[in-house]
């Protein structure tokens, strides 16, 4: 039985590389303590299981943030790099300056989602360990050095007016992926640059011209 979780189920604060056996030293960030404390639970629950029953096998991964080919895009998406690629992509299609919020000198992991596939079927063949495994790219980079890097495969040349906010979130996000290569023998193999370039391909193949909503017309955060 694989649980799959997410970076957020880590305290707000936790030092970085975030290591698996930090997961229950604080709270997670407040705005997504929802999703974050009932994904601990399961975590907990399965390996539980596991060492109660000797036939069921648990593996528990916790994922840096995903992104690639046929993700959840439009503007207003909560996922950080969905979001912006149809940003840029809209001021592309209408001629305008991006307009951006947040830190760009915070730090943050994304995992190709082909990585991320590979782990788990790496998980069920080679690994029969239930305590947590981290499963990251091992390649942290500035926000701003994401940007800028989407803005040049995507062939944006406009304006990038960058107002910096306060976020809720940590500074530096980022997993400690030394466990998952002892134990499953997994390491990421699609750099950022690869990764994006395949997903914006992807995206200029397939969406249409992106639409702007009204705020009461706007589609779901996910």
């Amino acid at each position: 039985f694989i649980t799959v979780a997410n970076y957020n189920c880590y305290p707000h604060n936790c030092p970085v590389p975030v290591r698996e056996e930090d997961l229950w030293s604080g709270y997670p960030t407040v705005d997504n303590s929802s999703y974050t404390l009932a994904k601990r639970s399961f975590l907990e629950m399965t390996e539980a299981y596991d060492k109660q029953f000797d036939t069921f096998n648990a593996v528990n991964l916790i994922l840096s943030d995903l992104y690639g080919p046929s993700d959840h895009f439009h503007s207003d998406a909560l996922k950080f790099i969905p979001s912006l690629l149809m940003k840029i992509k809209h001021c592309m299609e209408n001629g305008l300056p991006l307009s951006l919020e947040g830190r760009g000198s915070d730090i943050s992991d994304f995992l190709f989602v082909k990585d991320a596939a590979k782990a788990l079927r790496i998980s069920m063949e080679k690994c029969n360990n239930p305590s947590p495994i981290n499963i990251g790219s091992g390649e942290p980079k500035a926000i701003s050095d994401i940007i800028r890097i989407c803005c040049k495969i995507m062939g944006y040349t406009g304006n990038i007016a960058w107002n910096e906010v306060s976020i809720s979130g940590p500074f530096q996000r980022f997993l400690d992926i030394k466990k998952a290569e002892k134990e499953m023998g997994f390491k990421a193999e699609t750099s950022l640059v690869a990764g994006l370039t395949e997903t914006i391909v992807w995206i200029k193949e397939n969406l249409a011209p992106v639409r702007t909503y009204a705020p009461e017309q706007a589609p779901p955060r996910r």
